[in-house]
């Protein structure tokens, strides 16, 4: 559980070789790598300067958009980051890519969940579908694979909790004069304090699990 803070969001870390075959060392390939270079030194804003350059000449660049979720979600955006991680699953051709931001869209509904009782549910499934489609396209993603069961065993845990649990009834004894009759169940009283103190502490570790992040550093 510790390493579940430090892996929650998987950032864009692209090869110079990559990024040479994608962008021929064009203008636009520089601006990506001065962006890249701020983003680094946790300069978000000329980042994001850079990315919202490339993107006014090329609105479908999937890298741009990509690292321009990344810089949302350092300022805690995660509306926007969300909605242009979408985008890169829709304009990119990279299968690596697309995983990627499927797997970050899974994490901030998955973060999500945790802060929206009422729809916490319905967020968890949708990040489970977010993890899947992950899997589909890189169906060797630990901490996708993680994050996907342990989304799932956080669902299973909510519908549990949610549910009626059925109480004890006192069963009558024969009375004594003046003397009132007690539930059977209370001897047992000790016992189901027991069982709820267990459960108690399996819902705590499970609120302090939070998605795995996988990161590479950016090399150009």
């Amino acid at each position: 559980m510790k390493d579940f803070s430090k892996r929650s969001l998987l950032f864009l870390f692209l090869s110079v070789a990559c990024l040479m075959q994608g962008f021929a060392q064009t203008t636009e390939w520089k601006k990506m790598r001065y962006g890249n270079q701020a983003f680094r030194n946790r300069n978000y804003n000329k980042a994001a300067d850079c990315y919202q350059d490339i993107l006014r000449q090329n609105p479908q660049n999937p890298y741009a958009l990509f690292n321009m979720a990344d810089v949302y979600l350092t300022k805690g955006d995660a509306v926007m980051a969300d909605s242009l991680f979408e985008q890169v699953t829709r304009f990119s051709s990279s299968a690596g890519l697309k995983a990627r931001a499927y797997h970050n869209r899974g994490v901030i509904r998955q973060k999500s969940a945790a802060a929206d009782p009422e729809k916490k549910q319905q967020l968890l499934r949708d990040a489970i579908e977010q993890y899947k489609q992950s899997l589909r396209l890189n169906p060797h993603d630990e901490n996708t694979r993680y994050n996907l069961a342990l989304c799932q065993k956080q669902l299973k845990n909510d519908k549990n909790q949610n549910q009626p649990k059925p109480q004890p009834k006192p069963q009558p004894q024969p009375q004594k004069q003046n003397e009132k009759p007690q539930p059977k169940d209370q001897k047992n009283q000790p016992y189901y304090n027991l069982v709820r103190q267990a459960e108690a502490q399996t819902l705590e570790k499970l609120k302090k699990a939070q998605p795995r992040q996988r990161q590479q550093g950016k090399n150009w």
